[in-house]
Order: structure tokens, then sequence, then C-alpha cells
């Protein structure tokens, strides 16, 4: 099928771009080669490449086994879509639904392969350096005690061609801004002096 093919390091950023056109074939599953990047397109465009992609089964699996748990209205109750840091998902469960949540979690854990770890929030970000709390309720470690829990909430982040380690009660990181990143630190110019205060994780200095 077609493709687009991109450098590493361009990766997030032709993707958003794509994702805006409403190009992007999301029931196939990007992938790195090398130092490129394969994103399958639902049409041929300039550019692009033959290439051979994994269907995704995932959604399919999650839909099936969630319509086992949840009734149509408790579904509805759920977020569209979850944040993913590194190998963490970290969901938003209604009060409604608290007695169903580790399920619900189990639930994701299996039907997405790259997800190691899922916890869920226990309050917004806030405090001086705008962390949160958050709960593991499911995760592929067999280990239950507080000090392997504690390391599921350590996670290795990759974003326009970098890694970042987060901890994610430890600081502030939003996944969902790595295109508003990816803008301003394109408008660095050569061998002009930036001070990055407050880094955390440190993106931008990456």
């Amino acid at each position: 099928m077609f493709a687009a093919k991109v450098l590493l390091k361009d990766a997030e950023r032709k993707r958003q771009q794509l994702l805006a056109q409403s190009m992007v074939n999301t029931n196939f599953r990007a992938h790195r080669e090398g130092e490129f990047f394969y994103i399958p397109l639902k049409k041929k465009m300039q550019g692009c490449v033959e290439h051979t992609f994994e269907e995704k089964m995932e959604k399919n699996m999650l839909e099936k086994e969630l319509d086992t748990l949840l009734s149509s209205k408790e579904k509805e109750m759920l977020p569209r879509s979850q944040e993913i840091v590194g190998d963490i998902m970290i969901l938003e469960i209604p009060d409604e639904l608290k007695k169903k949540e580790k399920k619900i979690a189990e639930i994701f854990l299996r039907a997405n392969k790259s997800i190691r770890t899922v916890v869920k929030k226990k309050d917004v970000h806030g405090g001086t350096f705008r962390t949160r709390t958050v709960e593991v309720l499911a995760t592929d470690s067999k280990c239950r005690c507080r000090t392997c829990l504690n390391l599921r909430k350590i996670t290795v982040h990759r974003e326009s061609g970098c890694q970042l380690k987060v901890h994610i009660e430890k600081m502030y990181f939003s996944a969902r801004l790595a295109h508003e990143r990816l803008r301003i630190a394109e408008q660095v110019k050569k061998k002009e002096r930036v001070l990055v205060m407050f880094s955390g994780c440190s993106p931008y200095v990456c």
C-alpha cells in the first residue's frame, strides 16, 4: 500500500500534518525501519512509496470486550481518546464506573500491544510543579508490590526523534503537546541562545 517515508526526526511533524489532511490510514500500524518512519496513507500522494504494514486488530478487540463489560450508556461515559506516555496509558475513569475500572484497564492493556501499564488519574495537575498522582490499575508485571508499581510509573517516551525518560507523577508532561513543542522548537535559530525554565524531562532541550 502507499506510505509516506520520512526521517525519524521529522516523523511526528509529518504525521500531524497528514492527520490534519485526513490522509493517514488508521487501520494500519505506522512503524520504523532504520532511520526512516513509514506512515500508512489512504491514497496515493506526491512523493509516497509502496510499503507493507501490519493491520491493526486492537480496536475491534477493544470494542468487543468493552461491549461485553459495559452497557451502551456506560461506554459513552468513557473518553473517546486516552493519553499515552511511552508504554503507559492514562485513563480517565468516571466515578460511575469505579467498580469496573480494573476490568476496563485490563481490557485496554490486552488490546494494546505497545502498552505495559494502565493507570488512572487520581487528580488534575496541581501544586508548584504542576504534578499529578495516578493509580496503577493494570500492568503486565506479575509483582504487585509498592516498589514495582512505582517503577511502572517510569517510562521512556519517544517524540520527534528524541527519547525522554518520564516519571509521570514527579514531573509535568503531556504527550498531547508534541506538535506544539515541535512547532516552538523549530523557531529556534542557529547560534541563538535559549533559556528553558522549568523544563521537566527537557523535551525542548532535547
